[in-house]
């Protein structure tokens, strides 16, 4: 108990009498003092009071001290708690924050990309990924003798692929494989000669001035020069005549005379000649006089050598690829079947036109498999609408042949050579 305290219970005569007389003690020898003091020092009793209550006010405001600091420890502690509370709850929300950055990075990121560059690894189907289906579309219709639809992807970073192109069927005994990639749109291969398309001049009817009703031979009598790679039919002959005699080669003939779909195919039929791809008249052919054949060297396969197992949007495209198993065909088309469906004009022109409207709508893979550097809409659409003109055009005129691929050895081919329906023949060594 405080001394101050104990003052107020004395004069509140609540103490004891024990300590009621020690308190009366303390009193009187606090008086004593003070008197002495005044004797000594001439101090007044005033200033005596004054120290006593200046005293008194400095144990006070020690008491108010004491007690404020105890009051600004509790603050403390509690801005602390809440400090503390409140950056707990910051780190979670930044580690939220960050996690969900990491995760769209990792996942969203990625598939956001693919949407603005071609994907090949996207999936048309269960077993169909996208570059399967281009390739397989694509070099049927233009890389006769190299079609392709095996093919291996492998993500590396956003937009970029590392692809690898297989050989699945050889006609020679040699099988090439391609390996290459695919960033942001552009297709860069690591040996860019297995997947070349023909010169644009490998028929001798490219650019003559003539069309379905005229003979080559007619054309150059009256004037016509030809343009073909190979050059004039005695030179062309020259070059098979010093043809490897045990190597098979990929030959380009050019017919004489074009000639409908059917009338092609039994003209084949009868030669036993090996034709496996055809070429189709898909701009100014048929006319009765046109300014000059346009030769734009796109066809399909006549001879199936090879089935696959791609999938695809049958309804959209009916009859895309001839020979498939996949889990959408009824059955596994029949060979005898499949033979007569060769021969029907109707069939074969439809499976042509689908190949050419699928294309047509793949703007981002044709860009990267024929463009020039150029990836605006505008060339895009200037690559799809070459595929839709050409549809069109067979839709309207059906299928008329101009020139044939096969692949044969050097007296097979000196043998076609010979034949009136063939102008000439261009041979080079396969790929």
């Amino acid at each position: 108990m405080r001394y101050r305290e104990l003052l107020k219970l004395y004069d509140k005569k609540a103490l004891s009498e024990q300590e009621m007389e020690q308190v009366s003690k303390d009193i009187e020898k606090q008086d004593a003092i003070s008197e002495y003091l005044f004797e000594r020092d001439g101090v007044s009793l005033s200033e005596v009071g004054a120290a006593n209550q200046k005293a008194g006010a400095k144990d006070s405001a020690k008491e108010e001290d004491a007690a404020l600091q105890a009051d600004a420890l509790r603050f403390t502690r509690r801005v602390n708690r809440l400090i503390r509370r409140a950056f707990i709850r910051m780190g979670v929300v930044v580690g939220g924050v960050v996690l969900a950055i990491l995760l769209f990075v990792l996942f969203a990121l990625p598939e956001i990309v693919s949407l603005f560059y071609y994907d090949p690894g996207k999936r048309v189907a269960e077993n169909t990924p996208q570059l399967a289906l281009d390739l397989r579309v694509y070099t049927e219709l233009t890389m006769p003798g190299y079609i392709r639809d095996n093919v291996r992807i492998e993500k590396n970073g956003y937009g970029n692929y590392n692809i690898a192109i297989y050989q699945g069927f050889s006609l020679n005994g040699k099988t090439a494989n391609v390996a290459g990639t695919i960033k942001k749109g552009k297709m860069q291969l690591y040996d860019v000669n297995l997947l070349q398309r023909p010169f644009g001049n490998v028929f001798a009817w490219y650019q003559m001035p003539g069309g379905s009703n005229d003979s080559i031979r007619e054309l150059i009598a009256d004037g016509a020069k030809v343009q073909s790679v190979a050059g004039r039919r005695e030179w062309a002959t020259d070059s098979l005549e010093r043809l490897d005699d045990t190597e098979k080669y990929q030959v380009y003939i050019t017919l004489d005379r074009m000639m409908p779909y059917e009338e092609f195919m039994d003209f084949v039929e009868k030669s036993g000649y090996p034709v496996n791809w055809c070429a189709v008249c898909t701009e100014n052919g048929i006319d009765e006089k046109p300014e000059y054949f346009w030769a734009r060297n796109l066809g399909f396969i006549c001879d199936p050598y090879s089935s696959c197992m791609l999938d695809w949007d049958q309804e959209t495209y009916p009859n895309l690829i001839l020979w498939a198993d996949n889990a959408n065909t009824k059955e596994w088309e029949e060979w005898d079947d499949l033979q007569k469906n060769l021969k029907n004009e109707s069939y074969m022109r439809q499976h042509f036109v689908s190949m050419l409207r699928y294309m047509a709508e793949q703007r981002d893979f044709l860009t990267m498999m024929e463009g020039d550097g150029g990836t605006t809409e505008v060339d895009k659409e200037w690559y799809s609408q070459q595929y839709s003109r050409a549809a069109d055009y067979v839709e309207a005129n059906g299928l008329v042949v101009y020139g044939c691929v096969a692949i044969a050895d050097k007296e097979t081919i000196l043998q076609m050579n010979e034949d009136e329906a063939v102008y000439e023949i261009y041979a080079e060594e396969l790929r």
